[in-house]
């Protein structure tokens, strides 16, 4: 869907305090009673309209666990608006709003827009913090401020809506200048029309390798069959903490972007003739890339999401927190950066949360570009593939 402005908002405060709550309210319109801790971020997207244009607003659920402040950390930069959440029923989350406040005036530009949430206004018979107290902090540090109920939806939608329209009157008398990002804000793409004397219908994109040997008419299975962890979450080599992406080579071996664990791990497998074509039985796994904990050198990965192995054993990795593609090389001990690695912006040498990539039969390189809403093509520099004959 196309969009004038998106606006990236960034919720923050303690475990347990509706965050989460709060935004799959706004998102979706409804309510969960009992939701799992974040762990790291989560986000969602939702359109408004205003002054007649199309808003995205992308809002950023962070963790509250001091187990992954250094994560949440990363997503405070290039905000346009944050979100202080306590709970009006426990008096410590509030005691914490000036740590969470300062925090982010770290990371925040002169412009970011800060909002004071009292969440959970629907406990009234328990609450702790008294809404006069939540004013007068807000007065104080001269931050907006407003009362909320993820549960009965009390507020939500204002406290979201109200806050974009204070950005969008900051574009408007040149406050704020939508063209730098790192103020939380992105101009959106114009709609090319048919007519666009650029557009040139002779471009068409190069093929995609294809699957090849599956019929038409193929069905599978439906008991799946263990090859790859399954020993509980873990760090050990027959463990895994958070799979992500996949990669299956001629030889049956399977290649994991163990998420969590920041590595490549691979897992040899034997084959059964129990049932047609079912591979069975780790028969040894080992780290390939990565399992030096969580970083950005070159020895270090951090949040895998995708992983792609070519004919001579070469991996590439989307390594989603560093923001960038790295290659690394049978039997190294370190990658190389091939893509992105600078700080989350929307260059287009820049990526922001990258998920998945492809090659074509070119060898040009397609990523997912996540935070940035996009696809981008890499084309292949063919002159660097060429041996010195010097």
């Amino acid at each position: 869907m196309n969009f004038s402005y998106r606006f990236k908002y960034i919720v923050i405060g303690d475990q347990g305090v509706g965050k989460s709550c709060l935004l799959l309210q706004f998102t979706d319109k409804r309510f969960r009673a009992v939701n799992d801790a974040t762990i790291g971020v989560e986000f969602g997207n939702r359109f408004v309209t205003i002054d007649g244009k199309s808003i995205k607003l992308q809002i950023w659920d962070t963790a509250g666990q001091e187990l992954y402040r250094s994560i949440t950390r990363s997503y405070y930069r290039a905000a346009a608006a944050a979100f202080l959440v306590y709970d009006i029923s426990k008096r410590k989350t509030f005691d914490h709003m000036t740590m969470w406040l300062n925090e982010m005036q770290e990371y925040s530009t002169s412009d970011m827009i800060f909002v004071l949430v009292g969440n959970k206004c629907d406990l009234s018979n328990e609450r702790e913090v008294q809404k006069e107290e939540g004013e007068a902090f807000a007065q104080k540090h001269e931050i907006m401020f407003m009362e909320t109920s993820a549960k009965t939806a009390t507020n939500v939608e204002e406290l979201f809506v109200n806050t974009a329209f204070k950005i969008y009157d900051k574009i408007k008398t040149g406050v704020i200048d939508p063209t730098n990002e790192l103020n939380g804000i992105m101009l959106g793409r114009p709609q090319l029309s048919p007519d666009d004397s650029k557009h040139d219908n002779k471009c068409s994109p190069p093929p995609v390798m294809p699957i090849d040997d599956i019929c038409a008419n193929a069905t599978w299975h439906q008991n799946g069959i263990i090859v790859a962890g399954g020993n509980g979450e873990g760090s050990t080599l027959n463990q895994l903490s958070g799979p992500e992406g996949l990669f299956v080579d001629g030889n049956a071996a399977i290649y994991v972007a163990d998420f969590w664990n920041s590595r490549v791990i691979v897992f040899e497998l034997t084959c059964s003739h129990m049932s047609s074509f079912i591979l069975v039985g780790a028969k040894e796994s080992i780290v390939i890339a990565g399992g030096n904990g969580h970083g950005d050198d070159i020895n270090q990965l951090k949040r895998l999401a995708s992983v792609i192995v070519d004919k001579i054993d070469t991996v590439y990795i989307v390594d989603f927190d560093n923001h960038r593609v790295v290659r690394w090389l049978k039997g190294s001990k370190s990658g190389s950066v091939i893509i992105g690695g600078r700080d989350i912006v929307s260059g287009i040498d820049q990526l922001s949360g990258p998920t998945d990539m492809g090659f074509d039969r070119q060898g040009n390189l397609y990523v997912t570009d996540y935070g940035n809403e996009r696809v981008q093509m890499f084309t292949i520099n063919k002159s660097s593939c060429t041996k010195s004959t010097s």
